[in-house]
């Protein structure tokens, strides 16, 4: 599609009811991949160009902090699958309007907490096509190029029975972030890579260095007020108040 300004609209959403907490808010159940079709909020990140004219409601992030580094690895070859993930083209971060806003505030509090230092973004809106990429990936056991990097210690079959690939996805809804903590010199060390699936990437894993833990008690300490982390994933955080709240519990990629 080309960058001409875009007719879009958000999808209508019914009211309805929350279900009881349950004991991992987190975990997806059977009813998650329904669910997460009724509540994809924008098209494609690549029929949204910066450019376009945004759905009501959906904004790019560097127009709400240009200071937040923006570095979205699945519109490159960095990441589990070793290659562009379908559905990711521009290097832009697409978020509704309350999540950028509350990583603007996080922003603030990280250059009070620790001056120097900044929030770098990895993913933002992820479309459902990319969810399926993901899904699709994990069914071909001949495609283990980047298995030694991000999952060095678990097949593809284990990745599925451990919902790190799952058929939906909590970013479908325009309000996860995935990001780290970056100082002058580069990325802080947090004892794992982002989208690393194994017991190291959860958030409270004992056994990472002392720095490696502050480290990642500082993202913690800026972001938690206004998002919540999915503790199996340190960098992985939902927006308490979503604007579109899924109908069961939410997905945790």
């Amino acid at each position: 599609m080309g960058r001409g300004t875009l007719t879009l609209s958000l999808v209508s959403l019914l009211a309805c009811s929350k279900p009881p907490r349950r004991a991992d808010p987190d975990a997806p159940d059977a009813g998650a991949a329904r669910d997460a079709a009724a509540v994809v909020v924008v098209p494609p990140v690549e029929d949204l160009e910066p450019a376009a004219v945004l759905p009501a409601g959906i904004v790019d992030l560097a127009d709400i902090d240009p200071s937040i580094k923006v570095e979205m690895m699945y519109a490159t070859a960095d990441n589990f699958l070793g290659r562009p993930v379908a559905g990711y083209r521009d290097n832009v971060c697409y978020l509704t309007t309350e999540a950028a806003l509350a990583l603007r505030e996080a922003q603030a509090r990280l250059q009070v907490r620790a001056p120097g230092h900044g929030l770098l973004v990895r993913d933002c809106y992820r479309p459902q096509r990319a969810v399926d990429d993901f899904v699709a990936w994990a069914a071909d056991p001949a495609d283990v190029m980047a298995k030694a990097t991000f999952y060095p210690d678990l097949t593809k079959p284990e990745l599925i029975r451990q919902n790190y690939i799952a058929p939906s996805s909590g970013h479908t809804r325009g309000s996860s972030v995935d990001l780290t903590v970056v100082a002058a010199a580069g990325a802080l060390d947090v004892g794992s890579s982002i989208d690393f699936f194994g017991e190291r990437s959860h958030t409270a894993f004992a056994g990472i260095s002392a720095e490696q833990r502050a480290a990642r008690d500082l993202l913690l300490e800026v972001m938690t007020p206004a998002f919540r982390n999915y503790p199996k994933e340190w960098w992985h955080f939902v927006l308490r108040d979503e604007p579109t709240p899924p109908r069961r519990s939410p997905d945790p990629r």
